[in-house]
Order: structure tokens, then sequence, then C-alpha cells
């Protein structure tokens, strides 16, 4: 399958889609998710690899119910003593 990665500058969204498909129209994704993202790769399920953390499967049973897959990530950094 032919898919498009939208991510958004801190990496924190992640968007991905079938190839070509208009993100603006996506009614299973809010239009506060959208804000900041941009285009970031094409990609090729059967050759390719997603970023670090997605799984395949996932992802792609998530395309083929909703037409899309969307995620959040928050990571937190935190000082340790020593």
């Amino acid at each position: 399958m032919q898919l498009d990665i939208y991510r958004d500058d801190e990496l924190e969204k992640c968007l991905i889609v079938r190839r070509g498909q208009d993100i603006k129209k996506l009614s299973a994704v809010p239009p506060d998710f959208l804000k900041g993202i941009s285009y970031q790769r094409d990609f090729d399920s059967d050759f390719d690899k997603l970023p670090t953390g997605l799984d395949k499967n996932e992802v792609l049973s998530a395309i083929e119910e909703f037409g899309c897959y969307a995620v959040r990530s928050h990571s937190e950094m935190r000082q340790i003593d020593t």
C-alpha cells in the first residue's frame, strides 16, 4: 500500500494516509490535529519502515477501517540526581 506520512515540527503528531489523499477532507481527524503538520515523506508498506514505535499492522488496519492513522505522542524528560 502506498502511503503519505505527515508530522509536526516537534514530532508529537503523526498522520498516515493513502498516498495523494487530501488530509483536510478526513472526517476521522479533528481539525485541531491538522494544525502544524506537514508532509514528511511517502511510504510503501511492502518495502519501507514506519517511524519508530509504530506497528505496521495497526497502521494498515486503521487506514482500512478509518481512512487514516493518527497518533499523538508525548515525551517527558526528568532530571535524575545522582
